[in-house]
């Protein structure tokens, strides 16, 4: 319930002076309480015990899984230090030093995991680190719930759409998606390894063939911001295929 100041109960309000991410408290509430109901939905309703934000960021969705599984062991995931800082301080969460190439061990017997715009950034051997990694750190019966940029976004940035900036062609980054349903461009060449990415839901799915513990649970398009689509899988006891 939101109060008359924006403030809502059981979330922490505190927020860093240096989260991109917050351009007013409405939105980025909303878009935390999103991803948390999210959450819910993949867990079918079961309170996870071990949680993993993974990229935290300065806590925009760990808050709202704060105040939704308070007897969950919290941790987070991030390339950036003051990130990591922020949120173990005012959130309690254990933090985890991350790297583009996923190769840093992750706590294991998670029962969830959360990923909001991460992939949407990455290139092709970044999804099989990223996927491996968390698949690996999962309990059996643990979901990862991850969005992507698919149909929706592919259209918007073949229209130009400001949502992506002006760091990447995107028009000529959908002519590569629709050859392939996969397309990466890197936002600058000193730096290949963060940039635009889309990918359909065809890919995607044909691209967890390769993790045969890995179960669909759910897959919505436009399921977060109405424009990036949400993917949840979970372990499976044993190989799908």
């Amino acid at each position: 319930m939101t109060s008359a100041d924006g403030s809502i109960a059981g979330v922490i309000e505190e927020i860093s002076p240096n989260d991109q991410m917050f351009t007013n408290r409405g939105d980025y509430y909303l878009a935390g309480q999103r991803a948390s109901d999210i959450c819910k939905l993949a867990l079918s309703g079961n309170a996870p015990g071990r949680v993993l934000d993974f990229p935290s960021g300065h806590g925009r969705v760990l808050r709202w899984l704060k105040r939704d599984y308070p007897d969950a062991e919290l941790h987070a995931a991030e390339i950036d230090p003051d990130a990591l800082e922020f949120v173990e301080r005012v959130l309690g969460a254990h933090p985890i030093q991350s790297t583009p190439n996923f190769d840093t061990p992750l706590p294991g017997d998670l029962d969830l995991i959360f990923s909001g715009s991460l992939l949407t950034h990455l290139d092709v051997w970044q999804w099989d680190a990223f996927l491996g990694r968390c698949l690996e750190a999962l309990r059996p019966g643990g979901v990862l719930v991850a969005t992507f940029h698919g149909r929706i976004a592919g259209l918007m940035a073949r229209d130009g759409h400001e949502v992506f900036g002006t760091l990447v062609d995107t028009k000529a980054l959908y002519a590569d998606y629709a050859r392939s349903g996969f397309a990466y461009r890197n936002y600058d060449d000193s730096c290949p390894t963060y940039g635009l990415t889309l990918s359909s839901p065809a890919w995607v799915l044909g691209r967890l063939e390769r993790y045969p513990l890995a179960r669909v649970e759910l897959l919505r398009e436009g399921g977060w911001g109405g424009y990036q689509d949400v993917l949840a899988i979970s372990k499976n006891d044993w190989p799908m295929v």
